[in-house]
């Protein structure tokens, strides 16, 4: 039995996994913004609704052209592995810890790799110093950007092993004797 294209439902999980990942993972070097566009009361509800969109487009301001398609990237294989995650859990109702894993440390590895030239890799900048590792990134040659690129090869590999998952039929395979 092979495994057909993605149903409905899942490809619909596995957008909204990708619009939420790149949205968390563009609006977070601009928490402090976005907490004072909240917390104001200067501006128009539109006003904030046109800054919050146009934040969108920092994607393409604020990070170099690698950085922005690795974040691209970075969400769109997230959204692949949520849409394959599904699938796999509606049709095997299992999975097995080794493939979640592999899963989810390549979109934990996505979140900690996002930054921009001028900053290099947010989260890595705020966490490492609490493990007394703060200037561990920069001892790396690409100033973080080495670990997005990590996190899309993990991100395809777990794919390819969701994937892989998918094709094995849900009964053993009867093989007969010679």
């Amino acid at each position: 039995m092979r495994a057909g294209p993605l149903d409905q439902r899942s490809l619909i999980l596995g957008t909204i996994a990708f619009f939420v990942l790149l949205t968390f993972l563009l609006f977070l070097p601009h928490l402090s913004l976005l907490n004072n566009l909240v917390t104001t009361s200067n501006f128009t509800f539109i006003t904030k609704l046109q800054v919050v969109i146009g934040l969108y487009s920092s994607l393409w301001s604020n990070y170099a052209m690698a950085s922005a398609i690795a974040i691209v990237l970075t969400a769109l294989m997230f959204g692949w592995n949520i849409a394959l995650l599904s699938q796999l859990i509606r049709s095997k109702r299992s999975v097995s810890l080794r493939t979640s894993l592999s899963s989810s440390s390549g979109a934990l590895l996505g979140i900690l790799g996002v930054g921009c030239v001028a900053c290099g890799s947010i989260a890595l900048t705020i966490l490492l110093p609490f493990f007394g590792a703060g200037s561990l990134i920069a001892l790396l040659p690409y100033g973080g950007y080495e670990i997005q690129w990590l996190a899309i090869v993990v991100l395809v590999y777990s794919g390819y092993r969701l994937r892989k998952e998918l094709k094995k039929p849900l009964v053993c395979e009867v093989t007969p004797y010679a």
